[in-house]
């Protein structure tokens, strides 16, 4: 935390500096942004068409929910590789009803420069209002509070693994959620909109 170059030139090492510094920037920035990570350190992921919107529109009535991409297949994979920067992805209840989202890094190539272990995907469901089936071997669902007993089990059925937050006026509070998520692991958390 300071001083090691010091150290390095006082113990005779000859050294160059600045090599590859923007790399370098780029790899610690997360450390240095969150104080040796005293908190996650948070990306914002959005997709948005020309027009300003993050969806084509609601799919017909009685439509199987299925993705929609606003992007080319090169955006989408290095969409994936920023996942698997990583360990937790999270969306919202709305974005799991529409897409059933797998939140891994399937897309990514066998050569890329990224970690090989997948994200542990999560959604944020202040009431845990969301009926559906979510196929995740494990996941979070970051609930308010005061999530219902009975939802809170039906997630817990489905694999999910309920985390409680604080809540304000009904939603949760942004930092509860993140302060559970680095309970959690979550040292970077990707916010997929």
């Amino acid at each position: 935390q300071g001083g090691g170059l010091g150290v390095a030139l006082d113990a005779g090492l000859a050294i160059t500096v600045g090599v590859a510094g923007e790399q370098a920037l780029d790899l610690i920035w997360p450390f240095v942004t969150t104080n040796a990570f005293e908190r996650p350190y948070v990306l914002l992921k959005t997709a948005v068409s020309l027009d300003g919107r993050f969806t084509p529109g609601p799919a017909p009535a009685g439509a199987e929910p299925r993705p929609a991409y606003l992007t080319g297949l090169a955006a989408r994979r290095d969409a994936h590789i920023l996942r698997r920067w990583a360990e937790i992805v999270l969306v919202g209840e709305q974005t799991v009803a529409a897409d059933r989202p797998q939140l891994n890094g399937r897309l990514v190539p066998d050569d890329a420069d990224c970690p090989a272990a997948e994200p542990l995907p999560a959604y944020a469901d202040s009431d845990l209002s969301f009926p559906g089936d979510w196929a995740q071997e494990r996941f979070l669902a970051f609930a308010g509070e005061h999530a219902a007993l009975g939802r809170r089990a039906r997630v817990e059925a489905q694999g999910g693994v309920v985390v409680l937050c604080t809540e304000r006026a009904g939603r949760i509070e942004p930092e509860s959620l993140l302060a559970e998520a680095f309970r959690f692991g979550g040292r970077s958390v990707l916010v997929e909109g």
